[in-house]
Formats: structure tokens, sequence, C-alpha cells
């Protein structure tokens, strides 16, 4: 609640004063007058709007950030399935893209799809208000987005340093996002602090979580690119629509402090 200095609605001493130096406190009640201390009247919570909208304004240009970079990801690898078609998608693995006259525009994927992720764990964190799981989203967004960005800087066949680098950030990276999209949609416990509850996005998020499992073991076999492939379809579109879900929530109200 605020204090504002205004005699007005409150009862006045002698001097025309009022009998304590308490002042006008903002509350949610009707106007009334305390005999051992200051009056209290209504505010309408504007002033409470008007501090929730910068964060709401934020929220919004994070979840077209997310849209925007994680769309210019997905057409970079579309392209390269067209201009790289030497390249069998059931055999090879994404990363290959990266080699050749191309290259740039898997790097470009993979750096705008850091940026996504990173952004849509920001649009999760602040969305989930005072759970307990808001930091472990941040946490595991950001060792997805920087496993990610090091999957693009360093190319997979450039050298042993480069492969080795870029082998280890693309499982962090995968893992990551997998525990990222666990813990944003699928309710581990009966009474889940966000409201909002998504049985689409729980299920894509268990297909990803069942497809990194069975990964290691087609790695090395003629499948190796179709398994990759369909867990980053789960991955993308799990992560669109959470960004869409936040987007048609609808605001929830913000409880007043005494």
């Amino acid at each position: 609640m605020g204090v504002l200095g205004s005699r007005r609605g409150c009862r006045l001493g002698r001097n025309g004063n009022s009998p304590h130096t308490g002042n006008r406190i903002v509350g949610c009640g009707p106007t009334t007058t305390e005999p051992h201390g200051p009056c209290v009247v209504p505010a309408h919570g504007l002033a409470r709007q008007e501090q929730s909208l910068p964060n709401t304004v934020i929220s919004q240009r994070l979840r077209i950030f997310t849209n925007f970079v994680v769309l210019c990801s997905i057409t970079c690898v579309a392209i390269l399935h067209i201009v790289r078609a030497e390249l069998n998608p059931v055999s090879h693995r994404l990363s290959e893209y990266a080699n050749g006259p191309y290259g740039w525009m898997m790097t470009a994927a993979f750096i705008t799809l850091g940026g996504g992720v990173m952004a849509l764990g920001l649009t999760v964190w602040a969305g989930r208000g005072q759970d307990k799981h808001r930091w472990i989203i941040l946490a595991t967004a950001l060792l997805a987005a920087v496993g990610t960005l090091l999957s693009g800087m360093f190319k997979t066949g450039d050298s042993d340093f480069s492969e080795l680098v870029h082998s280890r950030a693309s499982a962090v990276a995968v893992v990551a996002m997998v525990a990222l999209a666990l813990t944003s949609s699928v309710p581990f416990e009966r009474r889940a602090v966000h409201p909002q509850r998504d049985p689409v996005g729980a299920g894509l998020a268990l297909t990803a979580a069942v497809l990194t499992l069975i990964s290691p073991a087609l790695h090395h076999t003629r499948w190796t690119g179709l398994s990759q492939r369909l867990l980053w379809v789960a991955l993308l579109t799990w992560l669109l629509r959470t960004v869409w879900q936040y987007r048609s929530a609808p605001e929830q109200p913000q409880q007043l402090r005494e």
C-alpha cells in the first residue's frame, strides 16, 4: 500500500491538521476514519496495472522473438534438405549439413535455435510466478542454449577437437532441452503452481524423452538421421506450441500485497 500526503476524508484536529502525522493510505476499502491511525481511501488498482505493463510487454516481445528465430532455424534446415539432396536424410545427421558450400546456413540454424530456446526459457520462467521449479526451467534453458550455440560454432569433421566439442555440446543441448520440456509441461506434482494444463505439450515432451533414450542405439545405424529428425520435430513442435500457449493464456490477476 502506498502513502500519499493528504488531509481529504480525514478527521481534522483543532489546528486543521490530522490528529496524527499519518497520511492517506491507498487500500481497497471505502473511506474510513480511524480513531488512532491514518484513514483509508479506495484505490482502483491503476498503479498496479501500470507497474505490470513493462513485464507484459517484455513477455510479449520474448514470444515474438522466439517464434521468429525458431522459424528462421526451421526454414534454414528445410532449405538445406533441398540444396543438399545428395545427403540422405534417413542415414545422414543434421550436423553434416554444416560441411560444404551451404555450411553457413546450418550454423545460422544452430545459432537462431539457441537464441529461441533461451527466450522461451525466460518466457516460461517469468510466467511461473512463485513456482519452485522456475529456476530449474531457467537453468535448463540456459544450458540448452549454450549447447546449441557451441554445436554451431564447432563443426563436425573439422578436427578431432571440433568433433569432440560438437558431439558433447549437441548431447548436452538435447538432454537439457528435453529436461526443459518435461519440467515445463509434465505435472510431476498433484498440485502444480502453474494453473494451465497442456496434455498435448506433455505428450510431446514425453515423446522427445523416449526418442532421446533410443537415439544412442541408432546412432551408428542407417537410421541415425531419421531418429535425430524425429527427435527434433518433437522438440520444435513442443517449443512452438509452448510459445503459443503462453500467448493465448489469460493474464492471471495479481494479489495485492498488504
